[in-house]
């Protein structure tokens, strides 16, 4: 049995110029027309992670509606300098607390991890190995995306499927 991966496109914001942040997304499709379970977590899409239901909008190319989570936190790791270094230290410290590595860049890693890991467990694995100044982490699905500093409490629902 195959499964079948299609790729989108989904807006992820706009430079100072106007020009819009595209990023190409995986997902499998589900029952419903023009909606798909994620296949990894995105580098710049913000508000959604591995294993979400998402819904391609018809009047708004480019724009998604979150059907439901997945319960994975989508976790990105920015570097001024290569990321090889931090990468060979990193991803087995993460993958030892069960995150996959979904995208691995020049200067950018992304992990997903179900939420039940805790953040606490997380966070100490990412600050023993990023700096803070040439290589820092965030969420990608935790806080609001207008504000950036209120948390999004998904994960104290039980809304999202296993």
């Amino acid at each position: 049995m195959t499964i079948d991966i299609e790729k989108f496109a989904i807006v992820a914001g706009q430079q100072p110029s106007g020009e819009l942040v595209v990023e190409q997304l995986e997902g499998v499709p589900t029952e419903q027309q023009r909606c798909y379970r994620l296949i990894k977590s995105p580098l710049f899409v913000s508000g959604i992670a591995a294993g979400d239901q998402i819904k391609l909008l018809d009047e708004s190319p480019g724009a998604f509606k979150l059907i439901c989570r997945g319960g994975n936190l989508a976790i990105r790791v920015l570097s001024k300098a290569d990321v090889a270094d931090l990468a060979r230290e990193l991803v087995p410290a993460m993958e030892t607390l069960g995150a996959v590595l979904d995208i691995e860049s020049p200067r950018a890693l992304v992990f997903s991890i179900h939420v039940s890991i805790g953040f606490n467990a997380i966070e100490e694995v990412l600050n023993q190995w990023t700096d803070g100044t040439l290589s820092v982490w965030q969420y990608g699905n935790v806080y609001d995306t207008d504000e950036h500093s209120t948390p999004l409490n998904w994960w104290n629902e039980s809304a999202f499927s296993t």
